[in-house]
Order: C-alpha cells, then structure tokens, then sequence
C-alpha cells in the first residue's frame, strides 16, 4: 500500500498545480475580455476561458481533490492535526472560488449581464490563487500547528 504512496502525492501535485495555473489565467481571461473594446476579441477570450475551464482546470481541480482524499486515507492521523483543518478549509473556498469563476465566465458570455462582473474584482481576485497557493504550501512544508 505504502509503495504507492508517492505515486499518489505526485498525481496530487500535479494536479494542484495544473489546478492553480488554470485559476491564475482564468481572472485574467475573463478582465481582457470585460475591457476588450473588440467582439473578436472578447469572442476569442470567452473561447479560451472555456476551454481552460472545461478541458484543464475542471478536471484538474477533480483530480486534486481525489487524490488529497486519497492521501488523506492513507494518513488518517494527519485528520487530527489543525494544519489539514486549514489546508481543508482553503480547499473549500478555492473550490468555491472556482465556481464562481465558471458563473463569471458564463456571466460575461452574455452581453446583457456583462456589467455585473466588475473589472476591479477582476483584477484583485487574479492574485488569490496566488496568495491562498503559498499559504497552502506553507502549511504542508511547516505544519506549523
């Protein structure tokens, strides 16, 4: 069983960091297309996020989230330690960081409800990946509670 077990973490991380890289282009994506002056452009960009959504990143984040599982199974000490309760609690609000991604990206397919996703959120939120990334690795490397 053990012999497995850094397959597992591999598959893990390379997961996440498919996962992440998605969610770091997705935001930007989706800012060039809201500030896009062109329908072409703002045609190509709906193109792409669709497509990163739906072919790299959906599957990524999946993939991720089985695999942790899949860890987790293996050490199920590491349930009683805060640092997986933080690690799990990021999870979370990534997963619902990434559906809220998916609704703007259909949001802004839609010419009519295109002003309800704001370029300023845009622009903040293409750094949250980013930063909720280091704290993640943050916590695995130094388990610091």
């Amino acid at each position: 069983m053990m012999a497995i077990y850094p397959w597992i973490k591999t598959l893990h991380l390379l997961s996440i960091i498919i996962w992440f890289s998605g969610m770091i282009w997705l935001p930007r994506l989706l800012l060039r297309q809201r500030q896009s002056n062109s329908p072409e452009a703002q045609a190509l960009c709906a193109e792409m996020a669709l497509r990163i959504q739906r072919l790299i990143v959906t599957p990524a984040m999946l993939l991720a989230l089985v695999f942790g599982t899949a860890l987790v199974v293996m050490n199920p000490a590491w349930l009683s330690q805060g640092w997986l309760h933080t690690k799990l609690l990021m999870v979370v609000a990534l997963t619902g960081f990434h559906g809220w991604l998916a609704a703007s990206r259909r949001k802004l397919s839609q010419a009519e409800t295109a002003d309800k996703v704001s370029v300023r959120s845009l622009q903040l939120l293409t750094w949250l990946p980013l930063a909720a990334l280091a704290l993640i690795v943050a916590l695995v490397i130094v388990k610091p509670f």
